[in-house]
């Protein structure tokens, strides 16, 4: 693999997603929309390791979690409108309902995170 083009790949993407969330009135906290554009380059299996981590070591912070999931649904459309991404977006679509439900169970009765949530994702 060129690890330049790696690189150049997710900062390509992590630039249109600052802007993409920029234009919604946010400021961008992680870099989850690059970790997971470096993941692509190792197929499946890297998109599903940086998910793993993430949910496990993020699902506290209620805005970093957020804005992965927020991630996650960009990356499934990103990757539906591609001639050939349709593993790639499925992927991606059944990540974003998993992380969502296990929002859901963290946050249950925390009635301030789940409007943050929603507000967020709408």
């Amino acid at each position: 693999m060129d690890i330049a083009k790696i690189f150049g790949y997710a900062a390509a993407n992590e630039a249109a997603f600052e802007k993409y969330w920029a234009g919604l009135g946010h400021e961008r906290k992680t870099t989850f929309f690059s970790d997971l554009s470096i993941a692509e380059c190792y197929g499946v299996d890297g998109i599903r390791d940086t998910y793993n981590r993430v949910m496990q070591e993020w699902m506290g912070n209620l805005v970093f979690i957020t804005e992965f999931i927020v991630c996650i649904g960009l990356k499934a459309s990103q990757w539906c409108s591609r001639k050939h991404g349709s593993t790639m977006s499925e992927l991606y679509s059944e990540l974003y309902y998993e992380a969502q439900d296990a929002f859901y169970k963290h946050y249950e009765g925390n009635e301030e995170a789940c409007d943050y949530f929603f507000q967020m994702t709408d």
